[in-house]
C-alpha cells in the first residue's frame, strides 16, 4: 500500500515533535475537504490542534506542480488535549485559529515579480504585491487582523472547511453583509448547511465529471412566502 508524500511526512513529524511542539508544512487543500481524506482529518483532529492556515496562490507553485496547496501550523496536543498556553506563541492562545486568503504572493504564473498595479493611472507601481507576506507580518508584529486574515474560534477538521481559506475569508463575509444590510435590511443570512437542515434546500450526489453535454444536474430552493 502507498502512501502519500505529505501524509507521510505529517505522520513522521508526530513521530518527532514534543507535546506542544507545532509543525509548519505545506499541504494539498483536498486534505481539508474531500470525502475521500475524512479518515486523515480525523487522525489530525485526535493528535494536533490546527493553529494558522495560510492560502498558497497557485502561482507560488505553478512552475512545479498543479496541486492547490496551503501552508498550515499546527500543535501536537498532549494525551488528546491541547497543551497548556505558556506553551504556545502568543498569536496561537485561546482557541483560535489564524487564517489567511491572501491572493498574491509576490510572483505571477512565470515565476516573475508581480508589482501592485496603480488603480488610477493602471500601469506597474514599484511594490511588489505580495499580500501573503504582509498577512504574516501583521500577525508576527500585531494583531493579526487584516483585510484578508483573521481569526476565527478552533473547530475540529471533521466538522468544518476550517482548513479552506476561501470559506474563512472575512472580505467575503463582509462585503455579503454590507451587501444585504444596506438592499435586504430584513434579511437573515444562513449557511448551505442550515438551509439544508431545514429542508429548504436539497443535496444530492455529485456527478463527478462527465462530458459536457451530460451536465444535467441542478439545484431545488424551497420557496418562502413570509
Amino acid at each position: 500500500m502507498q502512501t502519500e508524500i505529505g501524509i507521510v511526512f505529517v505522520e513522521r513529524a508526530h513521530r518527532l515533535l514534543h507535546e506542544g511542539g507545532r509543525l509548519g508544512i505545506v499541504l494539498p487543500e483536498t486534505y481539508f475537504f474531500s470525502k475521500s481524506y475524512s479518515w486523515f482529518r480525523k487522525w489530525l483532529d485526535e493528535r494536533f490542534v490546527l493553529k494558522g492556515v495560510l492560502n498558497m496562490p497557485m502561482e507560488a507553485f505553478q512552475g512545479f506542480c498543479r496541486a492547490k496547496t496551503n501552508f498550515y501550523v499546527f500543535s501536537k496536543k498532549r494525551g488528546g488535549k491541547e497543551p497548556p498556553i505558556e506553551k504556545q506563541a502568543y498569536w496561537s492562545c485561546g482557541g483560535k485559529t489564524w487564517i489567511s486568503n491572501a491572493l498574491t504572493i509576490g510572483i505571477n504564473k512565470d515565476g516573475e515579480t508581480l508589482y501592485r498595479i496603480d488603480s488610477l493611472s493602471m500601469t506597474r507601481t514599484g511594490e511588489v504585491d505580495d499580500v501573503a507576506a504582509s498577512d504574516v507580518d501583521c500577525l508576527l508584529c500585531d494583531d493579526g487582523e487584516t483585510s484578508t486574515a483573521s481569526f476565527v474560534t478552533s473547530t475540529p477538521l471533521t466538522e468544518s472547511f476550517i482548513g479552506v481559506p476561501q470559506y474563512c475569508d472575512p472580505s467575503i463575509q463582509r462585503a455579503l453583509r454590507a451587501w444585504t444590510s444596506e438592499r435586504l435590511p430584513n434579511c437573515q443570512l444562513m449557511s448551505l448547511g442550515e438551509l439544508k437542515d431545514l429542508g429548504w434546500l436539497s443535496v444530492r450526489q455529485g456527478h463527478g465529471s462527465p462530458f459536457q453535454d451530460l451536465r444535467s444536474g441542478d439545484i431545488r430552493i424551497k420557496a418562502i412566502n413570509q
